[in-house]
């Protein structure tokens, strides 16, 4: 069998099994008729999907940055240490901005507080997380810091994507209740008090998985093409992933107010600016490369 015909038939395979999972499974339980399941029991170990759909965004992230290692003069061997460093650093970013975001109820409930396999990754600190990790390990190994920054920013949006699917199975990160067709149930179980007498809201973080993905795309197009000047797809990244949290934040049915704000708008307008900023120097550097030169 030719290379082309293994192709068609693993592309044929992976359409049908995702069009029967969608047929079979996802349409019935948006529509209230199948319960949705957080875990899978395996004898007395539990494994959560939200925390199976994080680990695959993980992985899927990282074989996708191996082929671009070269591009950004990043040693393989680098790789694997810079992307252990940053998810650990991420984590506990994203998780602290959660719990800091609902503080009222992590303070009456401390235990509550590491147990991320449940639900509540704020991505912003998840983002502060991560760039942390890159500056002290790249400081260490002496490594381009912006060039590093830019490798995770083609990556991130996909591992966001496919992360942002285990709120499905927590039933989280929904939005304002809804009749649309795409409408969601949700378990009353997962309401929030407010909307116990609604049954249907926005499936948000399908909206932002969606978004994502479509800013990876375009992150992979910018990371083929030649450029010089390192930073430039961080700010891309940060500036396309803050309009899209400050567009979506408003359908969330758990969105925090600070002092009459949604706080996670303020945060996408700090990051925004950053992201402005990083663009800007970006070509900064580039001209006075050029004058030098």
């Amino acid at each position: 069998m030719s290379k082309l015909n293994k192709a068609m038939v693993s592309s044929t395979i992976v359409l049908a099994t995702a069009g029967g999972l969608v047929y079979f499974f996802l349409v019935p339980a948006f529509a209230g008729q199948v319960p949705i399941p957080s875990e899978i029991r395996l004898g007395a170990y539990a494994l959560r999907f939200y925390s199976l759909a994080v680990l695959a965004g993980i992985l899927a992230a990282f074989f996708v940055a191996r082929k671009f290692t070269s591009r950004f003069a990043v040693p393989e061997g680098d790789l694997e240490n810079l992307f252990l460093l940053s998810i650990l650093f991420g984590l506990v970013g994203a998780r602290m901005h959660h719990v800091l975001s609902a503080w009222s109820v992590y303070a009456a409930y401390p235990a509550m507080i590491w147990q991320f396999w449940r639900g509540g990754l704020g991505f912003f600190g998840g983002i502060l997380g991560a760039i942390s990790a890159v500056a002290i390990y790249s400081r260490v190994k002496k490594l381009d810091f912006w060039k590093v920054c830019d490798l995770l920013a083609v990556v991130a949006p996909l591992g966001q994507a496919i992360g942002r699917l285990g709120n499905f199975f927590n039933q989280e990160a929904y939005g304002l209740p809804t009749s649309l067709p795409w409408k969601m149930f949700i378990d009353f179980g997962h309401r929030l008090p407010v909307y116990w007498s609604n049954d249907f809201f926005h499936p948000v973080f399908l909206y932002e998985s969606l978004l994502d993905l479509g800013i990876f795309c375009l992150m992979l197009h910018l990371a083929r093409k030649k450029s010089s000047r390192p930073g430039l797809l961080l700010a891309c990244y940060l500036i396309l992933y803050s309009l899209v949290r400050y567009f979506l934040e408003p359908f969330r049915a758990d969105a925090n107010l600070f002092y009459g704000f949604y706080s996670n708008q303020l945060l996408g307008l700090i990051f925004l600016l950053v992201g402005l900023g990083i663009y800007i120097a970006s070509f900064a550097r580039k001209w006075n490369t050029r004058s030098s030169s």
